[in-house]
């Protein structure tokens, strides 16, 4: 995403645009060739309805829309946007560790709104453990720059990913919400009014920043050839296919599952951007990073390692998952 900011000539709106319109098409392809039966039994089994819910559609119904698969659109239309101004200022692995403290928003939302349980000492820990890890990284983190001559990011720049972090935790936890809400609606439909609502507002929010020209211009192939690097659509393509894991994650698994996820991206993006970005890893970046990788297994401990009045009590037998017949 940093490689597609930088090496285009395009805003970060046209870019939210081009990849909200992409994720539209592909999801209701999908699930237009899912209704003709074009999917394997795995795919189909994923992303068709459950719970005595008709496993087959008919080609003449249409779906309707839900309104409130827009709440979570919104919100990630404007997160998306701060995160593509984000990255042509602060470097990779900087931009993902700050973007790592959605986790704690997540775990106050998730406790509010889904699960409704108290913490644990445990839990509190692990979120303050996420938070000092960003900060550690605000100290130590340089990008080594003389060949561009380029200077330490302003704090604002930060402060902004930031917010930008949270506003992408609350979304994460409305569309975990909605989608297990209506768990009968098909899954690829489900993407389908996600990303569409998406498309609508990001154009929206185009037209007024640039107006209808710049608009015009990206229905345009010979526009896009000359004004999208090759660098850029791959990355767009990677984008997209985000649009198939993700959802599929909140809905299938949830949040959890997704945060472990992107602990392990935070390694695979500071190894990336040290090889490619000319990132400067410090003793305070190794810290902030082991700190937010940290704080995930602390947070979620209670999943990972048994308590020891159960092992005590029913023995580490009764930690096995039942084999179904």
């Amino acid at each position: 995403a940093a490689a597609m900011r930088q090496k285009t000539e395009l805003t970060s709106a046209s870019l939210v645009f081009l990849i909200n319109g992409m994720r539209t098409i592909t999801n209701l392809l999908a699930y237009y060739y899912q209704v003709g039966g074009g999917l394997g039994p795995v795919a189909r089994e994923i992303s068709s309805p459950r719970d005595g819910a008709p496993a087959e559609f008919n080609d003449s119904t249409i779906p309707r829309f839900n309104l409130q698969y827009a709440v979570p659109s919104v919100l990630y239309t404007f997160s998306d946007n701060i995160a593509f101004m984000v990255l042509a200022k602060i470097n990779p692995a900087t931009f993902s560790i700050i973007w790592n403290c959605k986790t704690a928003v997540v775990a106050v939302l998730m406790r509010v709104v889904l699960v409704r349980k108290p913490f644990t000492w445990a839990k509190w820990g692990g979120v303050a453990l996420l938070l000092i890890g960003p900060t550690l990284v605000e100290l130590g983190t340089k990008r080594e720059a003389k060949e561009v001559g380029q200077t330490h990011t302003p704090v604002y720049w930060h402060l902004l990913c930031l917010c930008g972090a949270c506003i992408s935790a609350a979304a994460n936890v409305y569309t975990e919400w909605v989608l297990k809400k209506f768990k009968h609606d098909p899954f690829f439909w489900q993407n389908v009014q996600l990303y569409s609502f998406s498309t609508v507002f990001t154009l929206v929010a185009l037209i007024h920043q640039q107006g209808i020209k710049a608009a015009l211009d990206l229905a345009s192939p010979e526009f896009l050839m000359t004004h999208v690097s090759g660098m850029a659509i791959l990355a767009m393509l990677m984008q997209v296919a985000q649009a198939f894991l993700v959802p599929a994650i909140l809905k299938f698994a949830d949040n959890i599952a997704d945060l472990f996820a992107h602990a392990g991206a935070v390694l695979i993006t500071a190894y990336f951007s040290w090889m490619f970005f000319k990132l400067q890893i410090t003793y305070f970046f190794m810290l902030g990073m082991g700190a937010s990788v940290g704080a995930l297994f602390l947070y979620y401990s209670d999943r990972i390692f048994p308590p020891v009045d159960t092992v005590a009590k029913h023995g580490f037998k009764s930690l096995q998952r039942p084999v179904s017949a």
